[in-house]
């Protein structure tokens, strides 16, 4: 179900559609690698501060919803909160009748306002972003250390501080509009007996194979990530418990179905997945408790025998942590 606007009506002039529309019959010059035209926010301020989102086309609304372009996970923001725009070689900015304003430095805007590489633009009462207008080879290096930034070195998921941040505000979400929210925990079956007997190199290995298939197996809105060691985590956002056992079931299976050449060989493994489910029916106060639940779940998939899912609502009540 779509919710609302949370915003208050706030006109302007030009209208923001007469704007893109007449820009349609304008053409803009094909890029290289020398001519800036590539754009980037950065987030200097705010819940999701230090992310870095490229911006694609020549027109992005900003928000914290999923139908804006590009969302940004503040509660501040309105659904759709502002627009970034391209006209005539300029960059404009335009609020979108949100709630909590659209700010020029200081000054709160009202019309579509020209934007410039550097400037900063407050979104609501606490997140600002800096708007950045690069070259290719430049954005490709902001990119490239943002990346090494929030990913695992060894096998490119997100790492642990990308995952509790993410925890957090997903909670956060999920608490705020009732909607369900499931964390897996992943752990590789006798990964330190398979690394006494194959050696750690070969270790490395089945960890970077493992982390490709998750990644190709969740949907791209979810947040896959290494915990810890031979541990990782997916975040899923919106699945019923049902659904959630099948996204479990799935990636499981294709663990499973893995085969890794090395040195002549071919490795195996398996995996134990524990997935806890938050909905209207099991709450959770904070993300160590849903954590919790997740690692119950686990240790229960790994005491049936390994290579299994089990989730928290298969369990027993007494087996249960309790809900808030």
């Amino acid at each position: 179900m779509t919710m609302p606007p949370d915003r208050k009506s706030v006109s302007y002039r030009p209208p923001l559609e007469t704007i893109v529309e007449d820009a349609a019959g304008y053409s803009i010059p094909p890029p290289s690698a020398h001519q800036k035209n590539n754009c980037l926010l950065t987030v200097l301020a705010g819940p999701s501060q230090g992310q870095v989102i490229k911006l694609e086309g020549d027109r992005n609304t900003i928000g914290r919803a999923e139908e804006a372009d590009v969302r940004i996970d503040d509660p501040n923001l309105s659904r759709v909160h502002a627009v970034i725009y391209s006209h005539l070689n300029q960059y404009y900015v335009a609020d979108n009748q949100s709630t909590n304003g659209t700010f020029i430095g200081s000054e709160k805007i009202s019309v579509p306002t020209v934007i410039a590489d550097g400037q900063r633009i407050g979104l609501g009462r606490r997140s600002i972003v800096k708007f950045l207008v690069q070259d290719s080879m430049e954005q490709e290096a902001t990119i490239r250390l943002y990346e090494s930034a929030i990913r695992d070195r060894l096998t490119g998921a997100y790492n642990r501080g990308v995952f509790d941040d993410r925890l957090d505000s997903e909670l956060a979400f999920s608490t705020r509009h009732g909607s369900a929210l499931t964390l897996m925990m992943l752990d590789i079956d006798r990964f330190k007996s398979f690394n006494d007997e194959h050696g750690h190199l070969a270790g490395d290995e089945v960890l970077k194979h493992v982390a490709a298939i998750v990644d190709t197996t969740v949907r791209t809105e979810d947040t896959f990530a290494r915990y810890g060691g031979e541990e990782f985590a997916v975040i899923a956002r919106g699945i019923s418990p049902s659904n959630a056992d099948v996204l479990g079931e799935r990636i499981r299976t294709a663990i499973e179905k893995l085969r890794i050449p090395w040195e002549g060989q071919e490795l195996k493994v398996t995996a134990s997945l524990g997935i806890a489910t938050m909905t209207s029916d099991v709450v959770f106060s904070d993300a160590a408790a849903v954590i919790g639940a997740a690692d119950l779940a686990l240790y229960e998939a790994k005491a049936r025998g390994r290579n299994v899912c089990v989730a928290i609502s298969a369990l027993s009540p007494s087996q249960r942590p309790p809900s808030r």
